[in-house]
Parts: C-alpha cells; structure tokens; sequence
C-alpha cells in the first residue's frame, strides 16, 4: 500500500476529526486581521488550498460511498454518479481556486488585465457543463458539488473499507426476497460486469426519466433486485405523477433525455451561458451600465421558463431549480443595483453602529465580506 492509499484510508476512518480540523483552520483564517486587506493574495492562497484539500477528501468518501452502490449520503445527500463524477469534482476544484486566481491577477497584472484569466476560467466552466449536459443527454443539471463529509452521528459513521464485501441485508420488494453483494455493482474498481439492461423493457415517466419494470410490471425500485434489473433513475409514477423511491442504490446509468427535451436544453444552455454573458457584458459596457445587470437577469428567468413547471421535474430536478432561485438574492447586491437603491453609505453607517454591540466583530467581518463580494468578480 502506497503512502496516498493509507492517507485514503487515514481519511475514511478519521473522516470526524479531519472535517472538524478542516472546518477550525478555514474558519480562524477568515476571521484573522487583514484577511481582507493586506494579506488577502496570501491568506486567499492559503485558504484555497485549504478548499482542495477538503475537496479531496470529500472525494476520497464520495468514491467509497459509490463502491457500496450508494446514490446518497446518511442525510439524504445525492451523490453523483459515477459517469458525471469527474467533471463535477473539475467543477468543485475551480470554484475552490478562482478568487484566489482572481485576486492573484489583479494584484500582478492590473485591475483590466485581471479579466482575462477571469474570462479562461469562465470559459472552462462553460465548457465542462456542456459536457456535463451531454452525459446526462440534456437532463438537468442536478449535480454541481461534490457533496461534503458527514459528521458522525447516531445514524450516520464514515464509511470503511470492510462493508465493501458486505452482502446487503435482506429486503422484500413487492413480496419477494433479494440478496445482492454490493462488489456486484460496477465501479472501476471492482471488476465485475453489470446485468445488460438491453434486453428489459423499460417505461417512461412524464419527465422522460426511465424505469425498469420485471415481467409482472412492477417497478424494481432502485438498486438490484432478484431478476437484476437496475434502476437509472430511482424514480417511478405514482397516479401520474412521479414518485421518488426510497432507496441508497447508485444510479449507473445516465437518465434517457427528458420530455421536452429541446426546451429544457435550451433552459440549461442560457443556465450554462449566464455567467460568459454577463462577463462579455460587463467588459462592454461597464459596471455602472443596467445592461449586463438586465442580460444577465433575463438568462435566468428566461432559463428558469425553459425548465418547465415544477410537475414536469422530478425531486431532485426541483431541489436545483429552488437552490438556483434562490441564488437570484444575489441580483440585490450587484452593481448598478446596490448604488442605486442601496448604496455604501449604508454599510459605513451600520460599522459605526455595530461598535456597542456585543460580539460586533462577527458582524463587522460580515460587512467585509459583504464589500469584499462587491469588490470582485466571483
């Protein structure tokens, strides 16, 4: 065993204490003087290494958690699988580093220089979720992090090697009694080769997603079942509408394309463009311009449209579109709209009033980060 083998296996028997460690350092650091002034290129550095660090060992989990057939973590978290995994772990690795490339360009090349490697990065990100869209033939994205490590509870432990070889228990499934052993799920580490799903007839739901039924009709659920038949989506129809199935099983294929599928293509192609729109934008016309705030607001809502009603998407679907609303907060504090109906004023008057306040500096390190957010691009 090679010294990255132990640390993976340091990592999944001490995931508690290495999630703990992880969480003191990022949080001391950004509470440390000058962390937004004039140590911000070092502490940022520092901090985004910090990121990957904790990024990979979130990935050391995620990757035991597929080898046991998971599709989710104790509390319910969807992990992707594993046909979206690499470009989601690519994806979490940017967003870990772009400030600091940010606030290292802008320190060595100049507040108009910085735009370029800005505009790479963005560039990248386009090119990734196009790529993610395309694996999951033009479903949307649900997937965008890789999930965090649990802290161990009651009902939840990290997960250790041994369970690999495990048989799961036994569960009746529409009357009848299964016994799979989760080596029997494909992962590239495990050699073995899955039931073909060629030959199974599969229905569709109202979202296009399909599901695999046995000779009697019935749905198999997600996961492995007496006659093999695999689940891709782990959801099924319920008096017309869809139902999720509660289930842990890893969805190894992707889902087949969706209802609609031009439209919500469309949808997820202004969701995936946005960010470029508003960079090229901004660069056009300038911060204090309403036009690249007004573009970058109608993407959204026109790919929010595109997307469908919510009766159109499963569960999962829901939770990312809500997740993406509520991002729209964010329009609040974007130029020109802050000037206009906020201003800074507001922010300087609230430093002086947060002088009395007990533990006023939480909340003065609130206001720099809320400047500091104003101040850069991501």
């Amino acid at each position: 065993m090679n010294l990255l083998n132990k640390y993976e296996d340091f990592v999944l028997h001490n995931s508690d204490r290495i999630a703990s460690l992880e969480t003191l350092l990022r949080t001391g650091l950004l509470l440390l003087p000058g962390r937004y002034k004039d140590e911000e290129v070092r502490s940022e550095a520092i901090y985004s290494v910090l990121g990957l660090i904790a990024l990979y060992n979130d990935i050391v989990i995620v990757k035991e958690l597929l080898r046991q057939g998971r599709d989710k973590t104790a509390s319910g978290v969807p992990i992707p699988p594993p046909y979206s995994l690499s470009n989601v772990q690519w994806l979490s690795a940017i967003r870990c580093v772009e400030l600091f490339v940010e606030i290292f360009a802008e320190s060595n090349l100049g507040p108009n220089r910085k735009w370029g490697p800005i505009f790479l990065i963005e560039l990248v990100k386009v090119l990734l979720r196009f790529r993610l869209l395309q694996k999951t033939n033009g479903n949307i994205l649900v997937y965008q992090d890789v999930p965090p490590r649990e802290t161990n509870s009651s009902n939840s432990a990290p997960p250790s090697p041994s369970i690999l070889s495990s048989p799961i228990e036994e569960k009746t499934t529409f009357g009848k009694k299964h016994r799979k052993t989760l080596l029997d799920l494909q992962y590239p580490d495990i050699h073995s080769t899955p039931t073909p799903t060629s030959t199974l007839p599969a229905k569709s739901t109202t979202n296009g997603n399909h599901v695999y039924s046995n000779e009697n009709g019935n749905d198999t659920g997600n996961g492995l079942t007496e006659e093999n038949h695999i689940n891709v989506v782990g959801e099924s129809m319920v008096d017309g509408n869809v139902a999720e199935k509660p289930s842990t099983m890893m969805s190894l294929l992707p889902p087949p394309p969706p209802k609609n599928s031009f439209r919500k293509i469309v949808g997820e192609s202004l969701y995936i463009l946005r960010p470029l729109i508003y960079l090229v934008s901004l660069r056009l016309y300038g911060r204090k311009s309403w036009k690249p705030y007004l573009l970058s607001l109608a993407t959204d809502i026109g790919s929010r449209i595109c997307t469908g009603p919510s009766s159109e998407l499963t569960p999962l679907e829901n939770s990312e579109i809500r997740r993406r609303v509520m991002l729209w907060f964010y329009y609040f504090l974007r130029s020109p709209f802050f000037e206009k109906f906020i201003g800074d004023d507001v922010i300087q008057r609230s430093y002086s009033r947060v002088e009395k306040i007990p533990l006023g500096f939480l909340f003065r390190k609130f206001l720099d980060y809320l400047m500091v957010y104003r101040s850069h691009y991501f």
